[in-house]
């Protein structure tokens, strides 16, 4: 779907909601994204309500592996719609627009897309773990702490210069 002009949902009168079952650009997910969006034009304000969820793989940053996390969202969100940044005051919703993050221009479209792309992405987990018994990369060869290694033979040379008397 394309984004919405915000003349069509002012017209329209009432509240829009339609389902979502496509992946989106932005969102490299394994399968298509699923819910459902909800777009009412109050006059000075967009009331967006929605709900989705979709599979999307990270990588566990402890053992690097990756693993497929179940992503959710659920929102509920008044855009302002002005053409300044003053909302005029005779609205009922001026109280609820002095929260409102974002603002949009009232010949603009909505780009339901990367809103609800946005949405999912602020419920992604800050510390990506596989399992929260994870423990992390494990050495596959112990290494005695005595024991010298050299990892890299390029540096053959200057191993060989602190070896000299």
């Amino acid at each position: 779907m394309k984004p919405i002009p915000l003349r069509e949902l002012r017209l329209l009168g009432e509240a829009k909601r339609f389902q979502i079952n496509q992946p989106l650009a932005q969102l490299p997910s394994l399968g298509p994204v699923k819910g459902w969006l909800e777009l009412h034009h109050r006059g000075v304000a967009l009331e967006v309500n929605g709900a989705a969820s979709t599979q999307v793989e990270l990588c566990c940053d402890r053992c690097l592996n990756s693993f497929s996390y179940q992503l959710k969202a659920q929102a509920n969100e008044l855009i302002a719609i002005t053409a300044s940044a003053s909302v005029a005051p005779e609205t009922e919703l001026i109280g609820s627009l002095d929260t409102a993050v974002e603002s949009l221009n009232p010949e603009a479209d909505f780009d339901w897309e990367h809103w609800l792309f946005e949405q999912l992405s602020l419920q992604l987990p800050l510390k990506r773990l596989c399992d929260a018994n994870c423990i992390g990369i494990m050495p596959t060869e112990v290494i005695p702490e005595a024991a010298t290694v050299l990892l890299d033979p390029r540096w053959a040379a200057l191993e060989a210069l602190t070896k000299q008397p």
